[in-house]
């Protein structure tokens, strides 16, 4: 275990993919800016991730639990064929408020 100050440096991060982060509404909206800017570019959908530092790999019963925790509100869209995902994240060091 590779520690500092009582740290582990290399904990594993789960990453799950959430639900969607705009609506349709807000999609259009954003999409009429980006067209005033760069015409053939556009937004197809906008999904949330949730990133989880854990200590170890959860059990069954606790992988149950955050699927419960994450799942709220509609269903992100697959995104079309040739699509270009692009990851968007706090600055490293910031503090979720929950």
């Amino acid at each position: 275990m590779n520690q500092r100050a009582g740290y582990n440096l290399r904990m594993p991060v789960l990453k799950l993919p959430g639900g969607a982060a705009l609506s349709r509404f807000r999609l259009d909206k954003l999409n009429e800016l980006i067209r005033r800017v760069h015409a053939e570019m556009s937004v197809w959908s906008a999904q949330h991730w949730h990133f989880v530092e854990v200590t170890r790999d959860p059990n069954s019963s606790e992988s149950a639990v955050l699927g419960r925790l994450l799942t709220y509100g509609p269903p992100a869209p697959t995104s079309g064929t040739g699509a270009m995902a692009v990851l968007v994240t706090p600055s490293i060091g910031t503090i979720s408020p929950w």
